[in-house]
């Protein structure tokens, strides 16, 4: 629990000094988290990612300096050759961060 709290903080504290930035202002804040949605060890990035999106329902209730948060998802089915093939792909949306990398070939 402690952790998800850290995590959505620091997502929190991130938008907030992003959002100053004209990209941040035509896009939005945009986050993504690449993880086993699949494969085992699913619930960890499942449950993280249920934690992460629950908290950005309370921040996108007023935005961060009008801005909504979006988040989303990249399933590299944990292993090294996934997370390989999905990293470029989620660079292409342009994260502000990608969150919580879970598994060994994060």
């Amino acid at each position: 629990m402690r952790t998800i709290r850290f995590l959505c903080r620091s997502v929190l504290a991130a938008s907030v000094l992003w959002s100053a930035s004209s990209l941040a202002l035509a896009q939005g804040i945009v986050f993504g988290q690449i993880g086993p949605f699949t494969k085992l060890p699913v619930p960890d990035a499942v449950e993280v990612n249920q934690g992460i999106k629950a908290y950005l329902t309370q921040a996108n209730k007023t935005g961060i300096k009008g801005q909504k948060i979006t988040l989303f998802e990249a399933d590299d089915q944990y292993s090294a050759e996934g997370f390989l093939e999905q990293f470029p792909k989620a660079l292409e949306k342009k994260p502000l961060a990608l969150i919580s990398p879970i598994g060994s070939a994060a």
